[in-house]
């Protein structure tokens, strides 16, 4: 866990140099050709630096090609550790909880269905790896990458397109936060739904011999189409309220896009910026906003987990 921690590190630290090389490609570049029309020749291209060191145009586009497959090298790496950790907890947390079954009553088990209960115990073992993961290697880097980013804006003496950057990540946040947790009820009703499915067949088959002796086939196959119109249904209600959450996250993403961009073209304008700085400052944002997307999912993947973990240890009675 720690060696998949610390290659999720490395990533984060290849998105971070990137941009500053491909500003320096850009600034090289433009003041070679600057120099061009001015009337030079054979003008030498400009050599920006970059933390202090000279780093000639071929050579920054070099590293900022190499910065972005280290970040996706590191990103396979650590998925790789990751599974080796994920899969020994999940083995271990199923082995303890099958266990944990079997050490309960028999009039527990009178009370419950037997297709209800194993899908609960499916759902509530698969989401502690996932509640792991999520909060390891999504939000956690994310925020640390946004520190990051922001000390850099502040670096190029941009507060204003710093401040706007850290609001449309907290509006952004606000926003998942509020709809995920409408969203909730849709996510329990499906749950739900499937489980009677999942239950009504598992039960009806296990006592097929009943069901032929009193001729009730019919019966049970409506009972269970039934059932799967009930998940049909909530299932449509789920997605409806999932583009609703989409499209706001979008249109957040979009306007603060257009803002920054906006004051740093500004900036360029007056002389203040470089052209170098506007691409890094879109590089940065965009990089930024990437992860930002999947942390919309990692939200709903997160509350999703929860609810299924909670759902697991109320029907198992684990504490």
């Amino acid at each position: 866990a720690a060696g998949a921690l610390a290659l999720t590190l490395c990533g984060k630290a290849c998105n971070f140099v990137g941009p500053l090389f491909l500003r320096a490609a850009v600034d090289g570049l433009a003041g070679a050709a600057a120099a061009g029309g001015a009337g030079g020749a054979h003008p030498a291209p400009a050599v920006p630096t970059v933390g202090g060191w000279a780093v000639p145009p071929a050579a920054a586009v070099l590293a900022y090609v190499a910065a972005r497959f280290g970040s996706t090298a590191f990103s396979q790496a650590q998925s790789l550790t990751w599974q080796v950790v994920s899969l020994a907890t999940t083995r271990h947390f199923s082995v303890v909880t099958f266990a944990h079954l079997h050490a309960l009553s028999l009039s527990w088990h009178l009370h419950r269905r037997t297709g209800e209960v194993l899908r609960v115990m499916d759902r509530g073992v698969s989401s502690l790896s996932t509640l792991l993961s999520l909060v390891s290697f999504n939000l956690l880097p994310t925020a640390l990458e946004l520190g990051l980013v922001v000390g850099v804006f502040f670096h190029l003496r941009s507060p204003a397109i710093a401040a706007v950057t850290v609001g449309t990540v907290v509006a952004y946040g606000a926003y998942s936060v509020g709809i995920t947790a409408w969203r909730i009820r849709f996510r329990r009703a499906v749950n739900d739904a499937d489980n009677r499915v999942s239950d009504s067949a598992v039960d009806s088959l296990l006592n097929f011999e009943t069901v032929k002796a009193f001729g009730a086939e019919s019966g049970e196959v409506a009972r269970y189409a039934s059932l799967l119109r009930r998940f049909q249904d909530v299932s449509l209600a789920a997605g409806g309220s999932l583009v609703a959450l989409n499209g706001g996250q979008a249109l957040l993403l979009n306007t603060g896009l257009a803002l920054t961009l906006a004051l740093a073209t500004a900036r360029v304008a007056a002389g203040e910026l470089s052209v170098g700085d506007l691409v890094a400052i879109n590089a940065y944002i965009l990089q930024l906003f990437q992860p930002l997307n999947w942390l919309g999912m990692a939200w709903r993947s997160l509350n999703q987990a929860s609810t299924d973990l909670e759902r697991m240890v109320a029907e198992g009675g684990l504490n």
